[in-house]
């Protein structure tokens, strides 16, 4: 298989997911947000353009299922990636803990842009509330569940290669 159809499999096995069984495993509210992590993934497993296409389809995806306007997440998950893409030469030595960390940050980031926007824009909740009720706490549990996501995409890379 192509490392297309493995993303292409990902995201929707992350979509199925992120729709269905994280409302059971939410934790006060707050569920991992699995599209941004297969993208993140994606970037640091696969490269910067398979990553930033990933990210523009699972952005594209958050913002259809979330019922919001689309192309913001979308925007937001594409110059993610596309700086993750852009550190991972640098930095990325195929450990767990350096996913965790690009995710952690990544998934900060995207979430703060965001409540950026729904507090200064449209004048929607508090900045500091929204930091310490949401922000930090899906931060964490996205970059838990990044580990497993991350395992696998490194399973499908050491196949793909050895089918070279």
């Amino acid at each position: 298989m192509t490392r297309f159809k493995y993303i292409s499999i990902a995201i929707i096995i992350a979509t199925l997911l992120q729709t269905t069984l994280m409302d059971y495993l939410a934790i006060g509210g707050i569920k991992p947000l699995l599209l941004l992590a297969v993208s993140i993934c994606a970037v640091l497993d696969f490269g910067v353009v398979s990553g930033c296409i990933t990210g523009v389809i699972c952005g594209l995806i958050m913002d259809i299922t979330s019922g919001g306007g689309v192309g913001l997440s979308s925007l937001i998950l594409l110059y993610i990636c596309i700086v993750c893409g852009l550190l991972c030469p640098k930095i990325f030595k195929e450990k767990v803990s350096v996913v965790v960390l690009f995710t952690l940050t990544s998934t900060f980031i995207f979430e703060f842009i965001y409540a950026f926007l729904l507090f200064f824009v449209w004048g929607k909740g508090s900045m500091v509330f929204l930091l310490f009720s949401r922000i930090i706490p899906e931060s964490l549990y996205t970059s838990i569940f990044a580990i497993p996501i991350f395992l696998i995409f490194k399973r499908v890379k050491n196949v793909e290669w050895m089918d070279n």
